[in-house]
């Protein structure tokens, strides 16, 4: 029962913001717009590793491990390392 909660609360959040996309005339670009499930720290804490497709305007969202906000690297694991080692060899070759 869990499972099928989480998976109906996410479809109706996109169903709100797609209604509002319509209202307020604003497009939204489905290629750059993702998923991303973060991993909980604990596997206790986890829910279900599997989620559905979700879709705005009828278009499919594609899941990610990580994408690339304001310069900075989202991560599905909750930490920076990546980023950091980015940040650290660009300065180092800059």
């Amino acid at each position: 029962m869990k499972i099928l909660s989480v998976r109906w609360i996410v479809v109706v959040v996109i169903e709100i913001l797609e209604m509002w996309y319509i209202k307020l005339d604003i497009k939204c670009n489905t290629k750059k717009t993702v998923c991303m499930i973060f991993k909980p720290k604990s596997r206790d804490g986890l829910i279900t590793d599997f989620f559905p497709c979700f879709t705005i305007n009828s278009c499919k969202l594609n899941f990610v491990s990580q994408f690339k906000y304001l310069g900075h690297i989202i991560s599905d694991t909750t930490n920076d390392d990546d980023d950091l080692r980015r940040k650290t060899r660009n300065k180092c070759f800059n």
